[in-house]
């Protein structure tokens, strides 16, 4: 079983001939924790806080632009697609 507090998860999108979910990013949010701490809540416990909110999808297909919250702060992440 997989952590719920989990620094990664996948971008999913419904196929509309099958109506099945396909995975089309994984995003890995790991590297953010030395540019921003906060996101760490407890060291000692693998807990982070943070909220994505909002997924959008770029110009080239594969490209999304994430927008993220955490500790009163607002920033942006570009994600390429990668399965």
């Amino acid at each position: 079983m997989r952590p719920r507090n989990a620094m990664g998860f996948r971008i999913l999108e419904m196929d509309s001939v099958s109506f099945h979910w396909v995975v089309k990013c994984r995003v890995n949010l790991r590297p953010l924790i030395s540019v921003f701490p906060e996101i760490n809540i407890d060291d000692r416990s693998i807990r982070y806080k943070f909220h994505v909110l909002c997924v959008v999808k770029g110009v080239n297909e594969n490209d999304y632009t994430l927008v993220l919250a955490t500790a009163g702060k607002l920033f942006t992440m570009i994600s390429s697609a990668r399965h």
